[in-house]
């Protein structure tokens, strides 16, 4: 199969994935050319769905609602890519099939596939026992091979602090203010200082 889908759509923001997401949808739902990938499309029906609805629970951000709607836009997007496998596949190199359905190709830029490095994935973000420590986790990417950590509190003039850097796929913060609510985001460094966007901000409140 030849790699010619950027798969954009796994590297920016939630709200900038999901548009580029939309606009596949609506290019290949019920259009003849895509007949063969429509039982995919209605799955990824479901899974838009399912995170609409979370995203509108998740509007207080409050941490578990939060975490639901990463999860829902995580499914949403692994569902984007077994449609991207199965238009690459069935095109075997010609671009104007994946580009008629919606997706951004190797041909229509200047980067190569290797330019982009995917968001963090099914971030979770829980207290831990010990005092004013927090645990961030999320699923690990083969092309990343760093991870950044932000944290802020939550307070009207609060920047982004640089929390700690991972290899793995969780990590610590420590030193958090006590009783306070913080926001934690995490972003994936490839090789060359490549950076992904940073994930959707988790809130909690620290122990």
């Amino acid at each position: 199969m030849k790699k010619t889908i950027m798969r954009s759509f796994k590297t920016g923001a939630q709200a900038k994935c999901y548009d580029e997401g939309l606009t596949i949808y609506h290019s290949m739902n019920n259009s003849p050319d895509f007949a063969a990938e429509q039982p995919l499309i209605e799955l990824l029906q479901v899974k838009k769905e399912a995170y609409e609805v979370s995203k509108a629970l998740a509007a207080n951000r409050d941490s578990v609602k939060v975490a639901l709607k990463n999860e829902c836009h995580g499914a949403f997007i692994e569902q984007l890519d077994r449609i991207a496998d199965a238009v690459e596949m069935r095109a075997d190199g010609d671009i104007k099939i994946p580009q008629k359905a919606g997706f951004t190709t190797v041909s229509s830029s200047t980067r190569t596939i290797e330019d982009f490095l995917v968001v963090p994935e099914n971030v979770k973000v829980t207290n831990e026992d010990r005092l004013t420590v927090v645990k961030a986790a999320w699923k690990r990417d083969p092309d990343a091979v760093n991870y950044g950590i932000e944290w802020m509190e939550v307070k009207e003039g609060a920047a982004w602090q640089n929390g700690t850097y991972s290899t793995g796929s969780s990590v610590l913060l420590t030193g958090l203010p006590s009783g306070k609510y913080v926001m934690v985001r995490v972003y994936s460094i490839g090789r060359k200082g490549r950076k992904s966007d940073p994930t959707e901000p988790i809130t909690i409140l620290v122990s």
